[in-house]
C-alpha cells in the first residue's frame, strides 16, 4: 500500500501497523521512531491521534511537530531501541548451516 505512506517519508505508522517503503532499510532507530507513534497511537486512540497530528502539523509543520519531536528523542533512547532491536532480531531468517 504505497499510497499510505507520504513520498517524503521512509515509514509510517498507522495504529500497530508499522509500513516501510519499498527499499527502505529497516534499522532500529527507524523502528524505534515508528514505535514511538504507535504508543502515540494507543495512548490518544485513533481519532485523538488523527485530529492532534492534523492540528499539530497545520501549527508546527513537521520539524516542530510534538508528536514528531517525541518519535525523533525515541531513535537515540535505549528503551525504544532496545524494543527495536528484539523486533529486528526476530525478523531476522536464520543462516543456513
Amino acid at each position: 500500500m504505497p499510497w499510505l505512506i507520504p513520498t517524503w517519508a521512509r515509514a509510517q505508522a498507522w495504529w500497530t501497523v508499522i509500513l516501510v517503503k519499498r527499499g527502505v532499510r529497516l534499522t532500529a532507530p527507524l523502528l524505534a521512531h515508528e514505535l514511538a507513534h504507535v504508543l502515540q497511537w494507543r495512548s490518544l486512540g485513533v481519532w485523538r491521534f488523527l485530529w492532534r497530528y492534523a492540528r499539530g502539523y497545520l501549527r508546527y509543520g513537521y520539524a516542530g511537530h510534538p508528536l514528531e519531536v517525541a518519535a525523533r528523542q525515541a531513535e537515540t533512547d535505549d528503551y525504544y531501541l532496545t524494543w527495536a532491536r528484539k523486533i529486528l532480531h526476530l525478523r531476522q531468517k536464520p543462516e543456513p548451516e
